[in-house]
């Protein structure tokens, strides 16, 4: 590319990918550049080296956000479109659905960039533009000038699962999906030795369970002399001794077909051919499809989207053709009676339910989660595939679900009530009366990556806000303050932000949250989500303060009593004050999560007996 004269007005573009000695460089060289960033790392890493910059959420709209938000869930299932329908099936199974939350994940940001980056352009006529990676990508296709810079540094993955991150106490790593799934393959291989399963026809298997989180079913499904078997292409069944006593006391066993098979992957190039070809035909010949389908604003961004796309399909395509043999192979030899999911989206699960349906066996979802229950919360729950769509039956915990069940018209006659199986073992603890001299435990959990507005550097700063209010507060109150965070979900600084305020407050990632909310005197809950510590908390009889953030799904609690005590974060610090002096006041806030849980959860503690109870009457 002809190189861009110094003199002329500059803008630099900058991301994650871009090494700060890489932009000090280059605004040493260009006088005057105008730099942009476009996600909250590279902003705070310009902050801290007091480089002035502005950034890219100043060149999009609040109504921009939300229509990115309603098209992405459109967008992601784009193998609906009427021209193109079925044509990639493979074993009646459209490949394209399999990695729509991957695409739908993908598309968030990258729009996001797409009208960021345009608007900025637009804003700024005539300059020459030097950008990374995928922001090169996006402006060539509005701007002649311009340069890329990193060409050798390419260190931005393309899609959000291409690899995965481990945190331990003194060290953390991150691999890439393929080297996990064989290291996978390797312990499932161990302990196939075990645990493998020689007999058909088991009461029910189990796809991709946590053996930990839902021991009571492995426990139960025992007690009442059931015969089960767990499959998991994505998860393996034991990671480590408390998962290994659980599953070796469950008599559950492990199906032979879960990781890849050396006889089914000498047929794969043939079929792998196949569909390449039909995926071919479809990219090249359906571009007027895609053009008028891919639309935002009207504005057609599929010439900027569709290298990736097909580097998405690409890359799915194997994995996807040989999970659905391997999962087709494996119903064949065991023919369960159920099988049992906690979602309908996850790819494992897809194939599983639509295969299931293929040979008549009976498909269970169970309700995994507390949802938000507006009418934005429904559009992600169905997305999501976490509310009833295709299973035979959708087993959920109590009157607040069946609620929804009504207001959003899912199928009354498939739905059954019987519990929470993830908090049974919660209901098992004796609880702990005192609370005077416990801690404040904050069960937290930044952005999420499932909303657009995740990516913004407001909803950043806003999480950092309240861990840093909370953080001083405690400290200013001479109470021990304790941060729980989700153990696979990334962390937002909350560790640094602690040690700055008070080194004595503990950051903890792993480990089961449940002995903390034992011993805590309240709990408060920092969320996006609707997170099941706060059932935990009530069943607990611990006051549950939520500090309301991010509520891109609307307010929660539309058709049930309040889950928490709400609060402005200008509000904790009187709240602390009270709940430590006022007992009335901690009464009622245990009696209001006591009212709650109830509403929500039918047959408290045997949850785990009903599912196998209607596993054996179905």
């Amino acid at each position: 590319m002809k190189q861009i004269k110094n003199e002329s007005k500059s803008i630099l573009f900058v991301d994650s990918s871009t090494s700060i000695e890489e932009i000090i460089n280059i605004k040493n060289t260009i006088k005057n550049i105008q730099i942009f960033t476009f996600d909250y790392s590279s902003h705070k890493v310009l902050i801290q080296h007091n480089i002035a910059h502005e950034i890219s959420d100043n060149y999009i709209s609040e109504d921009d956000l939300n229509s990115i938000q309603a098209k992405s869930y459109e967008f992601s299932e784009w193998y609906k479109i009427d021209e193109i329908k079925n044509f990639q099936n493979f074993e009646e199974i459209d490949l394209g659905s399999l990695f729509k939350i991957e695409f739908f994940v993908f598309l968030l940001p990258f729009l996001k960039k797409i009208i960021e980056i345009n608007n900025i352009i637009n804003s700024n006529q005539n300059y020459n533009i030097y950008a990374p990676n995928q922001l090169y990508d996006i402006s060539k296709h509005f701007e002649k000038n311009l340069k890329l810079i990193n060409k050798k540094q390419n260190t931005q993955k393309d899609f959000f699962y291409d690899t995965l991150s481990f945190k331990f106490i003194f060290f953390s790593f991150k691999i890439s999906q393929q080297t996990y799934k064989k290291l996978k393959n390797i312990l499932n291989r161990f302990f196939l030795l075990f645990f493998k399963s020689q007999k058909q026809n088991p009461n029910v298997l189990l796809v991709e369970f946590n053996t930990i989180l839902y021991k009571d079913i492995f426990s139960s499904i025992k007690k009442h002399l059931l015969t089960s078997v767990f499959y998991g292409l994505r998860r393996p069944p034991i990671w480590n001794l408390s998962s290994f006593f659980i599953f070796r006391n469950s008599n559950c066993k492990i199906s032979p077909l879960s990781f890849g098979n050396k006889k089914l992957n000498s047929s794969m190039s043939k079929k792998l051919n196949s569909v390449e070809e039909n995926f071919n035909t479809l990219t090249q010949n359906y571009d007027k499809h895609f053009n008028n389908f891919f639309s935002i604003n009207n504005f057609s961004f599929w010439k900027i989207l569709k290298p990736y796309f097909i580097k998405l399909f690409q890359k799915n395509n194997l994995e996807s053709i040989e999970n659905i043999e391997i999962t087709k192979k494996m119903l064949e030899n065991l023919k369960p009676k159920h099988v049992v999911l906690l979602s309908e989206s996850g790819k494992t699960e897809q194939i599983t339910l639509k295969l299931a349906k293929k040979f008549g066996i009976n498909s269970i979802l169970l309700q995994h989660a507390l949802f938000h229950d507006g009418n934005k919360g429904h559009d992600y729950n169905h997305f999501t595939g976490s509310i009833l769509n295709d299973s035979d039956n959708f087993l959920i915990w109590g009157n607040a679900m069946y609620r929804y069940a009504e207001k959003y018209d899912l199928s009354l006659e498939k739905i059954t009530k019987i519990g929470s199986t993830v908090h049974d073992q919660t209901f098992q603890i004796k609880k702990n009366k005192n609370h005077d001299e416990g801690f404040i435990l904050v069960a937290a959990q930044g952005p999420l990556n499932m909303h657009v507005k995740d990516y913004t550097v407001e909803a950043h700063k806003e999480y950092e806000h309240i861990i840093r209010t909370i953080c001083k507060i405690a400290k200013q109150n001479n109470k021990k303050l304790i941060i729980k965070l989700h153990p696979y979900e990334d962390d937002n600084a909350e560790s640094i932000i602690a040690k700055e305020i008070d080194p004595n407050i503990s950051v903890i990632k792993k480990g089961d949250i449940i002995p903390l909310i034992h011993s805590c005197s309240f709990m408060i809950s920092i969320s996006t989500s609707m997170s099941n510590v706060i059932l935990d908390g009530h069943i607990l009889e611990k006051p549950v303060i939520r500090i309301p953030f991010g509520e891109w799904h609307g307010a929660p609690d539309q058709l049930r009593q309040s889950s928490c005590h709400n609060i402005k974060l200008d509000e904790f610090d009187s709240t602390l004050k009270k709940l430590f002096s006022d007992k009335i006041f901690y009464d009622i806030l245990v009696n209001q999560g006591s009212k709650f849980i109830n509403e929500c959860l039918d047959n408290q503690a045997v949850a785990s007996d009903n599912l196998t109870t209607f596993l054996q009457k179905n």
